[in-house]
């Protein structure tokens, strides 16, 4: 079999492919065009998207090849000092990788699979000098070939140094005439290091004013997810534009596009790795940020730490909170999820607020670790800030009523405790306001609310099975009352019971029974006579479990058989509409054909 060798030279100021030696197979009209021969435009897929959905949108220059068994395809590029090439194969034939070679044979950058999983390699390389390179395409597996597809694209960049770096936009007619308009801007990071980004943009008068960082960034590998995280910015309801914050997980060159600067613009671009500041989350701190720039305040927490952050400042001072990492088995809410009112759902914690421009904002966390306050100056001087946080939410406390005032469209949140197989009496009042009560979990998940329409006397007898941290939410029905409210809670005692004696009970459909009865291990029957509604019968374990049962039901008499594996302490909760009741607990004994 003859052997084929593909070769080509880019040059960047035409992007004309010259095709050297015998190319047949390649698919663009086939022949041979030895130097001086026809010249032929790449194909180009115009804002394609690549191959790795990871990596953004730019005008590739594709060619379809095949690649015999054991020999490579390579291209030659002649490239100039700040030049990012971006190449990426694919196949469905064999397992193809990519070399960069310089001139003297030395390998400059490599890759097989982009990331676990893909065998599609992606090769990003920046080169600090003028030269000339090969990229060569072959198998993984020396003895594969067939057909593959190849992409490639290079940028001009420009590089920005750490601090504010005033730069302008590279002459590209190369990229203009490929449609990729912008401007692609180069910087050092470090792994585990944290960078903001931001730029201000020239007017025709010579002002500046901020300019949106839009572009799509992409690092040393090209994968995102193996590069850097993209951070969010602000509070949990603001994503300024113009501010990106990015924490590398290599070290490298990394990359942003940015769209809107165009050959011969002028822009100003900063840079910033932001320091690490130490706190605590009963603690507060006075800082000094920088213009352009940020500071990073660290402090721990552990899983259902309860924090409230307040952050006080100028203008243009925005923050944002990343907690750590919940555990591997936490099933929460979908991140995003937003409660009526100014409270709402993150990947990591649940959030609370008191107005939608409170300075102040209650976190409930759902992992163990460091939470981390990312706070950014957009302004062009130094800007005081202090950081205060607190672990000291109002309690909301068994046989504790609470007298507060509500002012107009805000909420007030109070933590409360359940206990194991609690029973609990919630009561509230309001004589200016609609009062709305809500239960919410850690979790974000509204467990219970509560609104009296006709009396604005909200509550209930609750009952928790488990142990648990909850919020209560106080809040005017859609937000536009105020005035003074109580709340009241109150443990519901339990009545002793014997087994044997008959009782007596009166529901009118808001009351109920609750009775504590010893068990022994067997068989046991709770036997009930009514006249009204049919009451609904429940024993509870110590331990909060609801106890299975066998029902029957005869006219107005019912019959509950629990089989009791464990002695002790049970409830017997007896509740219904309105109905005159009379009940005994006895061990069950089957009735025999003798009775």
């Amino acid at each position: 079999m003859r052997r084929i060798v593909v070769s080509a030279v880019v040059l960047l100021a035409s992007a004309h492919l010259f095709a050297q030696g015998s190319i047949g197979g390649f698919g663009m009209g086939g022949g041979g065009a030895g130097p001086g021969g026809e010249v032929m435009m790449f194909r180009k897929d115009q804002r394609a998207a690549p191959i790795n959905p990871e990596f953004p949108p730019v005008p590739w220059q594709t060619q379809t090849m095949i690649a015999t068994a054991g020999v490579g395809c390579e291209w030659r590029i002649t490239a100039k000092a700040g030049d990012v090439l971006v190449a990426e194969a694919e196949s469905e034939v064999f397992d193809p990788a990519l070399r960069l070679i310089d001139e003297k044979g030395k390998m400059l950058a490599e890759n097989d699979d982009r990331k676990e999983g893909v065998q599609t390699p992606l090769l990003v390389y920046r080169f600090a000098r003028d030269q000339d390179v090969k990229v060569i395409v072959n198998s993984f597996r020396a003895a594969a070939g067939g057909k593959f597809n190849f992409r490639h694209f290079i940028f001009k960049s420009t590089t920005a140094k750490p601090g504010t770096t005033e730069l302008e936009a590279p002459l590209n007619a190369v990229a203009e005439k490929l449609g990729l308009v912008g401007t692609l801007v180069h910087f050092k990071a470090e792994k585990g290091k944290t960078y903001s980004i931001s730029n201000l943009q020239s007017s025709n008068e010579g002002d500046w004013y901020d300019s949106p960082v839009s572009g799509a960034f992409f690092g040393p590998s090209g994968v995102k997810s193996a590069d850097f995280v993209e951070l969010k910015n602000g509070t949990e309801r603001i994503y300024p534009s113009n501010l990106k914050t990015i924490r590398a997980l290599k070290d490298g060159d990394f990359f942003v596009i940015m769209p809107q600067f165009v050959g011969g613009q002028k822009f100003r671009i900063s840079v910033n790795a932001l320091p690490v500041i130490q706190g605590r989350k009963d603690a507060s701190l006075n800082l000094t940020i920088p213009p352009r720039s940020g500071v990073l305040v660290s402090f721990p927490v552990v899983a259902d730490d309860l924090v409230e952050t307040t952050i006080k400042s100028g203008k243009e001072v925005i923050n944002f909170l990343e907690g750590p990492e919940p555990p591997e088995d936490f099933a929460g809410l979908q991140t995003g999820v937003r409660g009526e009112g100014y409270w709402g759902v993150e990947d990591r914690f649940t959030w609370f607020q008191k107005r939608h421009d409170s300075d102040s904002v209650t976190r409930a966390f759902y992992g163990t670790g460091e939470a981390t306050i990312i706070i950014s100056n957009r302004s062009d001087k130094p800007t005081e800030v202090s950081v205060q946080n607190s672990v000291n939410l109002p309690k909301f406390a068994d046989a504790q009523p609470v007298d507060a005032n509500l002012p107009i469209a805000e909420s007030a949140y109070y933590a409360f405790e359940s206990n194991q197989n609690d029973m609990m009496r919630l009561r509230a009042v309001a004589t200016a306001f609609r009062l709305k009560l809500e239960i919410i979990d850690y979790k974000g998940v509204v467990r219970n609310s509560f609104l009296d329409e006709a009396n604005n006397r909200p509550g209930d007898d609750l009952f928790f099975p488990n142990k648990e941290k909850f919020i209560l939410r106080v809040s005017c029905l859609g937000n536009g009352g105020s005035g003074n409210y109580t709340l009241k809670r109150d443990a519901i005692p339990t009545i002793p019971l014997t087994v044997g004696p008959k009782s007596a009970l009166q529901l009118d459909g808001k009351n109920f029974g609750i009775y504590q009865v010893e068990l022994p291990a067997k068989r046991m029957a709770v036997q009930v006579a009514y006249r009204g509604q049919l009451p609904n019968v429940m024993l509870l374990s110590e331990s909060g479990q609801v106890m299975n049962r066998r029902f029957y039901q005869y006219d107005d008499y019912t019959l509950s058989v629990f089989t009791i594996d464990k002695p002790g302490k049970y409830r017997l909760w007896i509740r219904g509409g309105a109905s005159e009741v009379q009940f005994k607990v006895s061990e069950f004994k089957p009735p025999t054909i003798d009775d």
